[in-house]
This record gives structure tokens, C-alpha cells and sequence, in this order.
């Protein structure tokens, strides 16, 4: 196909249309120009309803703030007080009652007291008779009826004491289920023991012992770990007779053919009677602890003293020689 110079000139645009295509143009570019340059809608300008919920709602939440800060302290303070006041009226019987619980406790003791002397010796005697399964089945009214002879100050007759001491011991040392409670109701009885020596010995006048204790007794600080340590002597005897306290394993600080007390008492808190020998000792008002370890005791006494024993043979040999009477001897290696 051949285009010739004429044919060319005939299809090119008039001066007319040429302008308005430039015009188009232009209006093209100014248009892409200012899409351009044109800043994004905000994030307000694009959810005005959203934010117009949001500037309602936060002034509405700091007014309730402000005043539940403001009321919920006198609500909370009127809650307790209508608390307080319904404990009180609810507390108010029950206290009554525990009052009046308190008087009938202390009524019955004062009537314990008082038919303890006639009561306490016939019930240790009936005890003692009773069958083996009776027997154990009474250990923890026998336990009660001796604390109620100490603080009643009730006399029961030696034989009945040791008979009831002895099957207790008995009944300890079988590994039943009976063991523990015998041995517990054991060592109260021997407390009721030492509640009658304190009634039975007398100690006459008695005379401090003061200066250096350690030249005439020597008692280790495993035997007495708390303190204070008060002794005092009683009477004046020879050298034979005379009072001793040492380990066993220690020399006798006391001179030969020389006179000595009869008797030396010692108070304390807490004595450890292992590796210790004693010889014409009173060991009153002390918490006394034997755990098996050697022990010798020669003419001893104990006044109102409470007893902590493991359960074991040398210990129910030696409850026994306590029991015995007021006076104890015993030996053990």
C-alpha cells in the first residue's frame, strides 16, 4: 500500500482538534498531579460516628469512677458496721452459754474436791482388783482420778498404789495396744508417788548451800540443762552417811571422817538422771528425765517431781523401785 504526500496531509487533525487533545492532556496531568500530592483522609474523618460514641462514653466512665471512689467507703464502712452488730448479737448467746459452761466447770471441780478424799482411795482400790480386760479399759479414768488425788491432796494407801503401779507396768511392757496408754497412766502415777513423799518426809530446818558448790557436789550441765540450780542441806551425819551427787565415773569430793549433811535438796527445772549417782539426794519440784543410760540412787528422794521415761526394761525396773515406797533405791549399768 503506497501513501502518498497528499493522502498524508488529508488524515492529519485540524488546528481545532489538535488544541482540544493538548487540553485533554493537560487536564489529564493536572488531575494525576493533585491525586499525588493530596493528603489521606484521618482516622477521625473516616469514623466520625466511632468517635463521637468514644467522646460520650469516657467523660460518662470518669464521672461513675468518681463517684464509686467517693460512695463505696461509707457503704463498705455501713456493711461492717450492720456485720459487727449482727456477730455481736449472734456471739451474744453462745458467750452466755461458754459463762455458764465455766461456772458448771468450775462447780463440778469444787465438788471433785471435795468428795475426792472420800471417792479417789476406793476407786484406786477397785481398780486394783479388776480384771485384766477391765483393767485396761479403766486407764484413762485412772489417769484422771490420780491428777485429781495431787490437786485434791487425797491420801491413797501405799499397797493400792504400787498393786495398780505394778500392773500397769505390766500391761506397758506387752506391745499392745493397751502399752502406750499404761505407760502414759504409769508415769502419772508415779507422780502421785512423789505428791505423798512430799506429804510423808519431813526435812526439818535447812541451810543453803552457798560458795563453791563443785568442792563437796559436782553436777554436769548435761544432767541439769536449764537453770537455776538451788540447793540446801538437811541435818548433819559421818562420813558414811553423809550426802553425795557426782558422776558416776567421778571421785567422791567429800573428805573421809568427815562430818557431812544428811541430806542435800536440789530443785531445779529439768534433771537427766543417766550417768548420775546420788546418795541420800531429795530431788524436789523437777521435771525428772531417765533414758536408760547407768544411773545409781542410794537412799533418794522424790517431793512432788513430774517423770518423763522411755519405755524400755530399766525404766520399769525403775518405776517400780519408786513406787515402792517413799524412800528410792536403784541401780542400773
Amino acid at each position: 500500500m503506497q501513501l502518498y504526500l497528499e493522502d498524508i496531509l488529508e488524515m492529519a487533525p485540524s488546528e481545532t482538534q489538535f488544541e482540544n487533545l493538548k487540553k485533554r492532556v493537560k487536564n489529564l496531568e493536572d488531575k494525576k498531579s493533585d491525586q499525588g500530592t493530596s493528603q489521606p483522609a484521618s482516622w477521625i474523618q473516616r469514623n466520625q460516628l466511632l468517635t463521637w460514641l468514644i467522646s460520650l462514653t469516657l467523660p460518662t466512665i470518669a464521672i461513675i469512677i468518681a463517684v464509686y471512689a467517693g460512695v463505696i467507703p461509707h457503704i463498705e464502712k455501713h456493711v461492717d458496721d450492720q456485720v459487727a452488730i449482727k456477730v455481736n448479737d449472734g456471739l451474744k448467746q453462745p458467750l452466755e452459754k461458754l459463762g455458764k459452761m465455766s461456772d458448771d466447770i468450775a462447780e463440778i471441780k469444787g465438788t471433785l474436791n471435795a468428795w475426792a478424799p472420800l471417792m479417789t482411795p476406793q476407786f484406786f482400790k477397785r481398780t486394783a482388783s479388776l480384771s485384766d480386760k477391765q483393767f485396761s479399759e479403766s486407764l484413762p479414768q485412772l489417769k484422771v482420778a490420780a491428777r485429781i488425788a495431787i490437786q485434791s491432796k487425797t491420801t491413797v494407801p501405799d499397797d493400792d498404789i504400787k498393786e495398780i503401779g505394778k500392773r500397769a507396768i505390766t500391761l506397758a511392757a506387752a506391745n499392745s495396744v493397751s502399752s502406750a496408754p499404761a505407760w502414759d497412766t504409769l508415769q502419772t502415777l508415779l507422780q502421785y508417788r512423789s505428791f505423798l513423799n512430799s506429804v510423808q518426809v519431813p526435812l526439818g530446818p535447812q541451810v543453803p548451800v552457798t560458795g563453791n558448790v563443785g568442792t563437796y557436789y559436782a553436777i554436769s550441765k548435761e544432767n541439769t540443762p536449764q537453770q537455776p540450780l538451788n540447793m540446801s542441806t538437811a541435818g548433819v551425819s559421818e562420813y558414811a552417811n553423809t550426802a553425795q551427787l557426782r558422776n558416776i565415773s567421778a571421785p567422791d569430793l567429800n573428805k573421809e571422817g568427815s562430818l557431812g549433811p544428811s541430806l542435800l535438796i536440789l530443785q531445779t527445772p529439768t534433771l537427766i538422771l543417766d550417768n548420775l549417782y546420788a546418795k541420800k539426794v531429795v530431788f524436789e519440784n523437777t521435771h525428772i528425765i531417765y533414758r536408760g543410760g547407768p544411773v545409781i540412787l542410794e537412799g533418794v528422794y522424790f517431793l512432788n517431781c513430774t517423770f518423763e521415761f522411755q519405755r524400755q526394761t530399766k525404766s520399769e525396773n525403775f518405776a517400780k523401785a519408786i513406787l515402792s515406797g517413799s524412800v528410792t533405791n536403784f541401780q542400773s549399768s
